[in-house]
């Protein structure tokens, strides 16, 4: 017969392989389910800059997976196909920076598809068929522009290449998706404003009918293009 002892290292054993294999456990020691898409092909610039966006799973949200993409690791989703065709845009000669690899990068039911000399993403051949929808990735980035670096980084998506509620934004030097703000960066002045002089100063409905570093603002003659007060100073033009 087993002694106490010996049970009482089972029951250890036991409590501790049942902690091990529960969900958040073994995502932190075995990462999240699913396998990372394949790395995208760019054409390297000469002063290659990489960067460790996330180290693990973990500090990516959702299903997302911290994978490797050349000299980079970012969260990506896993890597999945989507039901629908890619259209025929005919081949050319060389090839371009890949913006994806999987269906699974890409928005809504848009899939990963070879376009002029590169893959993005793009609508299906049905969906192509359907009428316009609203776009996935409104809103607004973080930072306006890229800015006057010394070397150019590179270009890591481009407008249809971001999941929903994302944008392809600029982030110091290079570009990447970014979540989108519901309005511009920055604050109005105060509500009681006289009405502004200049042709920046142009109607508007809301921040998406004013130019770069303007806000939509209330002012004494109706809602105005004010230019923002409070911007982060990483936003503020600089050249």
């Amino acid at each position: 017969m087993m002694r106490l002892g010996q049970i009482s290292l089972l029951c250890l054993l036991f409590a501790l392989s049942t902690l091990v294999t529960s969900s958040p456990i073994k995502e932190y020691l075995h990462g999240k389910a699913g396998d990372c898409p394949p790395q995208r092909y760019y054409i390297k610039s000469e002063h290659e800059i990489c960067h460790r966006l996330c180290e693990k799973d973990s500090e990516c949200t959702g299903a997302m997976k911290c994978c490797p993409d050349n000299c980079h690791m970012m969260c990506k989703p896993p890597a999945q196909e989507k039901t629908g065709s890619c259209p025929d845009f005919g081949l050319t000669a060389g090839k371009c920076n890949y913006n994806c690899t999987s269906d699974s990068e890409c928005p809504n039911s848009s899939k990963c598809c070879p376009k002029i000399c590169g893959k993005t993403c793009v609508p299906t051949v049905s969906d192509l068929a359907k009428p316009s929808q609203e776009p996935t990735n409104k809103g607004f980035c973080p930072q306006e522009e890229v800015y006057l670096c010394a070397i150019k980084e590179r270009v890591m998506c481009d407008d249809s290449s971001c999941l929903d509620g994302y944008k392809c934004c600029p982030k110091i030097c290079r570009v990447e998706c970014q979540k989108a703000l519901e309005e511009r960066a920055g604050s109005c002045p105060a509500a009681d404003t006289d009405c502004p002089a200049g042709t920046d100063t142009k109607n508007c409905l809301s921040d998406y009918n004013c130019q770069t570093f303007y806000k939509c603002c209330s002012t004494k003659c109706g809602k105005k293009c004010i230019k923002a007060e409070n911007v982060p100073s990483f936003l503020k033009e600089i050249h």
